[in-house]
């Protein structure tokens, strides 16, 4: 089977093939590539970086076209398997250009039109949705977007629930101090004195609620992120409410190192808005596989991980913006989280239900099924 992909990275998309140990093999990349490298199809793909590149081949793709070759990659394959507007864009070139056949898979983050932030995503969304009636099949990521999606869409269209896993091999392995960055340490080292929970990541983020449980509280938390204009604010707002000793932030900082970080904390703070998508799952699972406890507002992600089986030992969650509920089940979790076993049940738990292999294998076969 031919399958067509779109990428940014070309490296992030080799890596999936030839694990390097520094970093882990990405959650969307290794199913949309390796997994099907795997059991012997051909990768093809759209390139969206914008470089300046040559059309041809480069493992693990036997070519590369640039962005305006859409439709002639389109007739030169199987299946396209693109998330979000791209596929959404692919599926109206084809309507318009009579491109034949029904060809995309059509994957979107988001499916109930009702819980959207602001009438420009509800917009986007009904255009989203139109557009999956002219789809090859739909993936959605969650066990309630997969019967959302069944519920509107003709029965024709398969819908396939896409399990994102992460590389729990690489989250497993064992950090130590030498995994610290020089300029990092001394930081480091007042860091591991007492427990810590961690917040990593940027898009949809409250870091005014993470401010409120810090300042009205003795939790201390880390807070990875990538963009300046975050480490900016939180610094000003560290210096504001004497933070200093509480409040630990770390910007743009490698894979090791967060795995460093995960592994020695005592629980991870989830405080992403997963109201109209799962935003936030991927470091959820990744602390999971690190061994952490995890507290987070309440939606789509706590929802579908209690529905894969995780207890409350290792899964707390309050409803969004609930300061005083939150502060009170992260200062318990925190507490509790000097038992061996409660890391163990976590890793076992992601290893079982979350592990990219797994996933990408099982996404793969119902994938097949569509042409067999």
């Amino acid at each position: 089977m031919n399958i067509l992909v779109s990428f940014n990275s070309l490296q992030v998309w080799q890596e999936a093939i030839n694990q390097s140990g520094e970093c882990p093999r990405m959650p969307l990349v290794y199913p949309f590539s390796a997994a099907f490298h795997n059991r012997n199809h051909k990768i093809f793909a759209i390139d969206y970086s914008n470089a300046v590149n040559p059309n041809g081949s480069a493992s693990p793709f036997e070519q590369i076209y640039q962005q305006n070759e859409l439709l002639q990659a389109l007739r030169n394959v199987d299946l396209a398997l693109i998330w979000g507007s791209r596929g959404g864009f692919m599926i109206l070139r084809q309507i318009l250009l009579s491109c034949p056949r029904r060809r995309v898979l059509l994957g979107s983050y988001v499916w109930q039109l009702s819980t959207l932030p602001t009438l420009k995503r509800k917009i986007a969304g009904m255009g989203m949705r139109f557009l999956a009636r002219f789809a090859r099949a739909v993936i959605v990521m969650t066990d309630e977007q997969l019967s959302l999606a069944k519920q509107m869409l003709p029965s024709r269209i398969p819908v396939i629930r896409f399990v994102c896993g992460v590389d729990t091999g690489f989250y497993k392995t064992k950090s130590n101090y030498s995994d610290v960055p020089d300029i990092h340490r001394c930081c480091i080292d007042k860091l591991l004195a007492k427990p810590y929970a961690i917040m990593p990541g940027d898009q949809m983020r409250y870091d005014n609620d993470a401010i409120d449980l810090v300042k009205n509280s003795d939790i201390r938390l880390v807070r990875v992120f990538r963009e300046a204009k975050t480490e900016t604010w939180f610094n000003e707002q560290i210096q504001k409410h004497g933070l200093n000793d509480r409040l630990f932030v770390f910007k743009d900082i490698g894979h090791v190192f967060l795995r460093f970080l995960l592994q020695n904390a005592s629980a991870y703070l989830g405080l992403v808005d997963s109201s109209w998508q799962p935003a936030g799952w991927t470091v959820a699972c990744e602390a999971l596989a690190s061994g952490l406890p995890v507290v987070m507002y309440e939606g789509l992600v706590s929802r579908e991980l209690i529905r894969m089986g995780a207890g409350e030992n290792i899964l707390r969650y309050v409803a969004k913006k609930d300061i005083k509920g939150l502060r009170s089940i992260l200062e318990n979790t925190i507490s509790e989280n000097t038992n061996p076993e409660t890391a163990k049940q976590a890793r076992d738990f992601a290893a079982t239900n979350l592990d990219l292999e797994k996933t990408g294998e099982e996404f793969v076969r119902q994938v097949e099924m569509l042409t067999a």
